[in-house]
């Protein structure tokens, strides 16, 4: 039998927490980052390496911050790894991947890499669009006289386009939003954690690279990817994964009742709109990022009470540990071992909550002990509205549409198919990000950008 565990927030006023609360600023002095980059044992085997999933230079940008080098290290991690890193230093998964994997973290606290790179990160980016810093890097050069489609304007489409501006091509950036650039660090990640601001700057960069922007342009619907294909030398689809996932039950379409991307995005741009439609009561489904940031911009639009139920323990959430305990020193409660069964609505609006309680049994193909509900321990709670943060999937129908026989698909996962140079089996046609992966991170859709220029250059000149 399940021990059913409710972990509440501590005594501190949450609102001073919040107040407190500054992850977006330079976590240092430019002394301190030096401080903390010479705690740094240059291992032989940098282990740290391994941890990261792109292979950042981590060893080597840090040597230069130790060396007061602070714009040396910002380019070394462009070039060799990271295109992103004031994006990537603030939302990676570091104390699961880099810090993690840090041998200071065996004896006690690793080298804040994470910090560091995005330090390093907002200096050098800022130092450019500024015109501080001079580097033919980040400058226009010679076009070649071909000219490239990007589809979305995420990480994937980011680094798939600052490549390809590098090598000399024209590149065109679709983007089915209206004047929001930049996907979902953009629309999906609360400005407590990423500043907006960050992520136009990289825009910015984009376009002073060259790059075009037709935003407001959905693929699939206003334009297809057929006229793309005819149009252009090679087309690369970067769009994320923004189809949330339903749970199938009862109540679902009832008002009160959100998905997690939808709920962020109207955060960021229909806030006022959206807190007139919040009660005093919310539960946010899931255990990931994606969850936790939707629990604490609930905090901060004035809901009194906000509770994370997660079908595991605590312990098995996706979501870093640092976030949750921020989340929980914010006032955030988290009922683990708890699943909804069913909605329950007044008049077509959200009234309860029917959650059963849940034990686990072996492990699943995840690794994580499978979830089992308990029979004859469902129980209601009052609630004004629920957020499901259970997942999202690519709109690939729409992407692809009228190419739906041509095109390789996983028609379970909805993410296309794609060889070693993220081409898909339509020649010209390129792929990568949640589009190929699923829902994934942040720094993976970068790599797969990069790979995505470099197999559309070596397409393009064996053409």
């Amino acid at each position: 039998m399940a021990v059913e565990k409710r972990i509440n927030p501590p005594t501190r006023d949450p609102k001073e927490r919040i107040k407190d609360f500054k992850p977006c600023v330079l976590p240092y002095s430019e002394e301190d980052a030096i401080k903390e980059a010479s705690r740094c044992l240059n291992c032989k085997n940098p282990t740290c390496i391994e941890g990261c999933p792109i292979n950042n230079p981590i060893p080597e940008f840090i040597m230069l911050i130790k060396e007061g080098k602070f714009l040396e290290a910002g380019k070394l991690i462009l070039e060799k790894g990271d295109l992103m890193p004031s994006i990537c230093g603030r939302v990676c998964q570091h104390e699961k991947q880099c810090e993690g994997a840090c041998v200071l973290n065996k004896v006690g606290e690793p080298v804040a890499i994470g910090a560091l790179e995005f330090f390093v990160g907002d200096k050098l980016i800022e130092a450019v669009l500024k015109g501080e810093y001079k580097d033919t890097y980040f400058e226009n050069v010679e076009k070649n006289g071909k000219k490239v489609a990007v589809v979305g304007s995420g990480p994937a489409s980011f680094a798939c386009a600052f490549d390809l501006l590098s090598m000399g091509y024209e590149v065109d950036i679709y983007e089915k939003y209206k004047g929001i650039l930049g996907g979902v660090p953009k629309y999906g990640i609360p400005d407590f954690r990423l500043d907006r601001n960050i992520v136009d700057k990289y825009m910015d960069l984009l376009e002073r690279k060259g790059a075009k922007f037709i935003d407001g342009c959905e693929i699939g619907k206003d334009k297809l990817l057929s006229e793309l294909l005819e149009k252009y030398d090679a087309v690369f689809l970067g769009a994320g994964a923004n189809k949330p996932y339903g749970m199938g039950i009862k109540g679902e379409d009832l008002k009160g009742v959100y998905f997690a991307l939808d709920f962020l995005f109207r955060a960021k741009f229909d806030q006022e709109n959206l807190k007139k439609e919040l009660g005093s009561k919310l539960i946010v489904v899931g255990g990931g990022f994606t969850a936790v940031d939707v629990a604490r911009t609930a905090v901060r639009l004035g809901v009194k009470e906000v509770i994370i139920v997660y079908r595991r323990s605590q312990k098995e959430m996706p979501a870093g540990e640092k976030e949750v305990r921020e989340a929980v020193e914010e006032g955030v409660k988290i009922w683990e071992l708890h699943n909804p069964v069913e909605f329950i609505g007044e008049n077509g609006k959200l009234k309860k909550v029917k959650l059963i309680k849940i034990k686990l049994g072996e492990p699943d193909s995840s690794g994580r002990r499978r979830p089992i509900p308990i029979e004859g321990s469902e129980f209601e709670v009052d609630v004004d509205n629920v957020v499901l943060a259970i997942g999202q999937e690519p709109d690939l129908k729409t992407i692809i549409k009228g190419l739906e026989d041509k095109i390789k698909y996983h028609e379970k996962w909805n993410t296309l198919v794609v060889d070693e140079n993220q081409m898909t089996n339509i020649p010209g046609l390129f792929a990568g990000g949640d589009i190929v992966r699923g829902s994934y991170n942040v720094i993976c859709a970068i790599l797969d950008g990069r790979k995505a220029a470099k197999g559309i250059d070596k397409y393009l000149k064996n053409k």
